[in-house]
């Protein structure tokens, strides 16, 4: 739901380039707010400014109403607790299932040049560019054929299917998350 969703942006006011601070500047993050507001899942997605300074997009899920966060210049406990920089909080408005969708497009897309992927070329290899808490469901793994992918896709219960994520709902009304490994049986 919507409601129970805050979009919140952590940058540095420092030209922060270091890569492995942002995971225990994050922590001792999460460890405050949730003292201040109760426990919540999270993820975040890293995303590296042209001048190379790091900040992160994160997305807070509690099992209720987020609560108000004050957000203003003179009052700001959030970024207070932060305490690197620059925080923006913002409601989730609209569609919460393009979440995801939202998030990497901050990841990857080059917003100046309007490229899709772009941004991705100014990250070193391997960097690990998200994380989340335990909490968070991840979608089960599973490799099909082609020709099961063909019959998978024929049924009336599966509402969206990529070769990336996929939701299957199923007859109980459940949505199940699965990422899908395509390979072909026939070696044409």
């Amino acid at each position: 739901m919507p409601e129970n969703v805050r979009f919140v942006t952590l940058t540095y006011a420092a030209n922060m380039q270091d890569n492995s601070r942002i995971s225990g500047d994050f922590r001792r993050f999460v460890r405050r707010m949730q003292g201040a507001y109760g426990r919540f899942k999270w993820l975040y997605v890293k995303e590296k400014q042209g001048r190379g300074a790091w900040h992160l997009h994160c997305l807070l899920f509690f099992d209720h109403k987020a609560p108000y966060m004050l957000n203003s210049d003179d009052d700001h406990p959030v970024r207070d607790m932060w305490g690197h920089g620059f925080v923006t909080i913002e409601a989730v408005k609209d569609d919460a299932n393009n979440l995801g969708n939202y998030l990497c497009a901050y990841m990857t897309d080059d917003k100046e040049t309007g490229k899709k992927g772009a941004r991705l070329l100014n990250y070193e290899a391997g960097v690990r560019l998200y994380n989340c808490s335990r909490d968070i469901i991840r979608p089960i793994e599973r490799s099909i054929s082609f020709e099961d992918y063909k019959i998978l896709i024929a049924d009336d219960h599966v509402q969206e299917l990529s070769s990336r994520d996929s939701i299957v709902r199923l007859k109980t009304g459940r949505d199940l998350h699965v990422r899908y490994k395509l390979y072909r049986t026939d070696h044409e």
